[in-house]
């Protein structure tokens, strides 16, 4: 079975990053059909690799049942970012960082307070089968939206860094990506068995990784990436 890597990306990777991988993760293994393929990773474009992650990020995570227990951050690079068919960042600047490693990534890194809003406004758009769509259609309607569907004001769009601030600062902003994978969730979910592989059963099915519409053939075996902090 393939698997499709979610890739969540910011600057130190000690707080907002590890917080949405862990959400995000618990979330999608929660998911009928799809924990078993979805993988769900972070990296921090300035982190100091091998460290923990901040201990007032972990403790709000643990007030709201997540376990943080046994994170190390990761620093970003160019192998990570090519090997991502989705990047969703924690801000602007962040996605700046990623695309000065590998240009092509444009078409496919957001933010995550961004792809949260699209995928509000599909919610909207359409009743999917089953409730969920793929990952593969939230990010090709953000990459048609891009530009369309725009935020009340641009800093909407960038989840703040609490390092170094207080406790009250660090369980506010795990509550801001917790609402925004809150988002991610309601919509995501098994891919349609039009997007699978039809060489294999129900029960073995293969997921196809996003690639943008118009993305060039080489770009075909990237799979998802979500990049913040």
């Amino acid at each position: 079975m393939a698997v499709t890597d979610v890739l969540i990306v910011c600057a130190g990777n000690a707080c907002r990053s590890p917080a949405a991988q862990i959400l995000l993760r618990d979330g999608v293994g929660d998911l009928p059909g799809v924990g078993s393929w979805c993988s769900v990773t972070s990296a921090g474009t300035e982190a100091e690799g091998g460290a923990e992650i901040d201990e007032r990020t972990a403790s709000a995570l643990r007030s709201i049942g997540a376990d943080p227990d046994g994170f190390v951050t990761r620093r970003l690079d160019a192998a990570m970012v090519r090997h991502a068919g989705l990047i969703l960042v924690a801000t602007r600047r962040h996605r700046s960082r990623v695309v000065r490693l590998d240009p092509s990534a444009i078409r496919r890194t957001f933010t995550l307070a961004e792809m949260a809003r699209f995928a509000r406004a599909l919610g909207k758009e359409e009743d999917p089968a089953g409730g969920a769509v793929s990952w593969d259609r939230l990010a090709q309607y953000a990459l048609d939206h891009r530009g369309v569907i725009l935020p009340t004001y641009l800093d909407d769009d960038d989840i703040a860094d609490p390092r170094g601030r207080s406790r009250r600062v660090h369980r506010k902003t795990v509550a801001v990506i917790a609402d925004a994978i809150s988002d991610l969730l309601e919509i995501v979910g098994p891919t349609p068995k039009a997007e699978r592989s039809s060489d294999e059963g129900d029960d073995e099915a293969t997921v196809v990784p996003f690639v943008p519409a118009t993305s060039e053939q080489g770009e075909a075996s990237q799979a998802v990436v979500c990049a913040s902090r």
